[in-house]
């Protein structure tokens, strides 16, 4: 069995390389490709360091990221969300709660058939609201992931998005 971390072991590698590699261990040709079109087009997270200073006795120092935000998180992760999200009604509850969803919105989403569907809606509705209402969604399934994300991939692929510190935490409803 090969465990492979996607979350950010990937970020400085040349995927050429990787393939190559992964065909060494044994992969067949069929998962590379998939690996490959699967890590190709996404965006890394990179780390480097920035000179503030030209003065070479006092060199300082600062580490700066790029870094995906809520709304290209979310659109990362759509398919994924669209097909294993669940408790969407505890979803839509907070989501009402901290007034990102509208009553008008939740009654649509409540009267879509079709729990794709009502999925589809709620990230179409939280993704035109832009990066406040996605960071919003993204703390909300963060702390109601043991209810709503049915794997442990997704809730590994919550657990990797940089979330500010929050002094106050907001009462979210969990669920049981």
């Amino acid at each position: 069995m090969l465990f492979i971390d996607y979350s950010s072991a990937f970020n400085t590698i040349v995927l050429s390389k990787l393939i190559t590699k992964l065909r060494i261990l044994g992969l067949n040709t069929s998962l590379c490709n998939w690996i490959l079109d699967f890590l190709t087009g996404r965006p890394q997270v990179r780390s480097y360091v920035l000179k503030h200073t030209s003065d070479a006795a006092d060199t300082t120092r600062d580490m700066a990221s790029a870094r995906q935000s809520a709304l290209e998180y979310i659109r990362n992760g759509r398919l994924h969300l669209i097909r294993r999200l669940q408790n969407l009604p505890l979803i839509v509850e907070n989501l009402f709660q901290r007034k990102v969803l509208h009553e008008e919105e939740v009654s649509k989403i409540q009267a879509e058939v079709d729990r794709f569907d009502q999925t589809r809606r709620i990230l179409d509705w939280v993704s035109a609201k832009g990066e406040a209402a996605c960071y919003e969604l993204l703390t909300i399934l963060y702390i109601t992931r043991k209810r709503t994300l049915d794997d442990a991939d997704l809730q590994q692929w919550i657990s990797c998005f940089p979330f500010e510190e929050d002094p106050e935490m907001t009462d979210y409803l969990v669920g049981k």
